[in-house]
């Protein structure tokens, strides 16, 4: 179950001033050792007069797997129902993914290393900006969708913040130096990818967005040309903080991988809320009788 929400943004919608520095893990090697960025942050509960953040609805999955054609199908109507004005500026979605592959809709299948018509993980042709890319369990998937008109009218300066919020976060819990390259979108450590961004706006709300490998299986993305960007590596935080050791046990490797996990969601929402300077608040539970529309269906292997 995910954590309350108490535990994971400000309820009173405050400035955070988060520690900084890698969160560590003993020899031992025991999730019970690890200093965790969740108990270790320091809040400042002091709130200043002149930041004034508006409410977001947050759908926190972040513990969950969830197929594609859900949550896909769960930001079409977030989106509409944001150009209604239901939402105010709008909602902000954290999930894990069960494996996929996707396309963007200009996206080229050159960048597929297997058959499209029989591909080893379901495929979609998307409406995001960007190439192929893969998503799987360990991997945290943000979804904000948001009316940039309340915001600022400028999709650069969204991608720009995107690549902030997970800057932030990789700094916050591991103090991992992303950095961005010129020319593209995403944050690279070490000239590995961590972080993709790829996003559609439709009469300035977004939808799609940034997704994070923390400590996902980078088997897959062997398959595919990620992002279109030819000789280089995708990378994790798993691998970047060393912090898989050859003698641990499975059981130890998946308790750590979870708890960096978690915390990781809860950086990724409290960057969101200071970059964007909105206040997340829990969405309603629309998840649980969702179904995908007819329309999602003829998107599989890239048909749409």
């Amino acid at each position: 179950m995910a954590a309350p929400m108490s535990q994971r943004v400000s309820s009173q919608g405050c400035s955070s001033e988060i520690h900084r520095g890698r969160s560590t893990f003993a020899q031992a090697g025991t999730v019970n050792a690890h200093r965790s960025y969740i108990v270790d942050r320091h809040r400042n509960t002091q709130c200043s007069a002149k930041i004034q953040r508006k409410e977001v609805a947050l759908y926190d999955y972040w513990d969950r797997i969830v197929p594609y054609e859900q949550a896909w199908s769960l930001q079409h109507r977030l989106l509409e129902e944001v150009q209604a004005g239901m939402h105010g500026v709008g909602a902000v979605i954290l999930l894990q993914h069960s494996p996929v592959y996707t396309l963007g809709a200009g996206s080229t299948i050159d960048h597929l290393r297997f058959d499209p018509s029989n591909p080893p993980h379901p495929l979609f042709r998307t409406e995001r900006g960007g190439e192929v890319t893969y998503h799987g369990p360990g991997q945290l998937v943000m979804y904000p969708i948001l009316d940039l008109k309340q915001l600022t009218q400028d999709l650069h300066w969204y991608l720009r913040s995107l690549e902030e919020v997970a800057i932030r976060a990789l700094e916050a819990v591991s103090g991992i130096e992303g950095k961005r390259e010129p020319g593209r979108t995403g944050v690279w450590v070490d000239g590995r990818k961590l972080a993709a961004i790829g996003v559609r706006a439709r009469r300035w709300v977004t939808c799609h967005g940034l997704a994070l490998n923390v400590a996902p299986d980078l088997g897959p993305f062997s398959s595919i040309v990620p992002c279109g960007i030819a000789g280089r590596e995708v990378g994790s935080v798993w691998e970047a903080s060393r912090e898989a050791e050859d003698d641990r046990q499975d059981s130890s490797i998946q308790a750590q991988q979870a708890q960096l996990l978690r915390e990781y969601a809860v950086a990724l929402l409290e960057a969101a809320e200071d970059v964007f300077v909105m206040r997340l608040v829990p969405g309603e539970e629309p998840l649980k009788a969702l179904t995908a529309p007819v329309w999602l269906e003829e998107c599989r292997m890239g048909k749409c």
